[in-house]
């Protein structure tokens, strides 16, 4: 059959291929960041309650009062992670947010006391939580992409969101099963070198190397960049042969 001239002189949309490859270089960086913090999220997520209760000797009341806690101050940080996105963009309060998220997750794995449980879940992890789970990459996909490609690359986020969530719940049912005899050469004795973890506080252990990660990504590539879209056109569907929109 022969094309009408309307058909004729369009061209076939790109495939969502071809549009996450015409996509900047820093939405891969904003990809990467995202996956790091994702499984940092759900790795503690979906054992925090196990964790400190077997780690800590916590007991499910005591626990269930923690977390409440968190999750209360959470909804409040998370108000405050909105506004700083707003004020210093995304580089700054991503760094800021991940490196408190460190330290709490830091003292979480190697802190054996009650005490330094409670800074991590209390003092610092409300923040960290809250300000990385605003959006804050959100944002960054939107200021890094076009109409033509914004709908791509928020799928794709979202796929990679779960597929870091799907990961951290497998390495977190086989790690459990078992405990780990550290190796001796590994300094501070007392808690790391030549110790016995348990498969849940390695498991934690590994999301912490992930927000380690998810630093050093942020700072050496991670920026406030825009993208001003000067010949795109009006609909991502309206695809003319000769490119750009009039």
């Amino acid at each position: 059959t022969n094309s009408s001239p309307e058909q004729a002189g369009r061209a076939a949309p790109p495939t969502p291929w071809q549009l996450i490859m015409r996509m900047p270089r820093e939405v891969y960086v904003v990809f990467l960041v995202d996956f790091l913090n994702s499984y940092r999220t759900f790795g503690f997520r979906s054992v925090q309650y196990q964790y400190l209760t077997n780690e800590f000797a916590l007991s499910d009341m005591e626990t269930g009062q923690l977390l409440g806690i968190q999750a209360w101050l959470l909804v409040i940080f998370g108000f405050l992670g909105a506004m700083m996105v707003d004020a210093f963009g995304v580089r700054r309060t991503a760094l800021v947010a991940l490196f408190v998220a460190a330290i709490s997750r830091g003292m979480l794995t190697f802190g054996t006391s009650r005490q330094s449980m409670v800074i991590a879940i209390i003092g610092l992890s409300p923040f960290g939580e809250a300000v990385l789970s605003t959006g804050i990459y959100t944002v960054a996909l939107k200021k890094l992409t076009t109409p033509e490609t914004r709908s791509v690359a928020f799928g794709v986020q979202y796929g990679i969101f779960n597929l870091a969530g799907a990961l951290a719940d497998i390495a977190a049912d086989f790690l459990r099963k078992s405990d780990f005899l550290l190796p001796k050469w590994i300094p501070y004795p007392e808690y790391v070198g030549g110790a016995v973890w348990s498969g849940l506080r390695l498991h934690v252990f590994v999301t912490w190397i992930a927000v380690l990660l998810a630093i050093g990504v942020a700072f050496f590539f991670l920026h406030d960049a825009v993208v001003v879209p000067l010949d795109v056109p009006i609909s991502p569907f309206a695809y003319a042969t000769g490119g750009g929109a009039a």
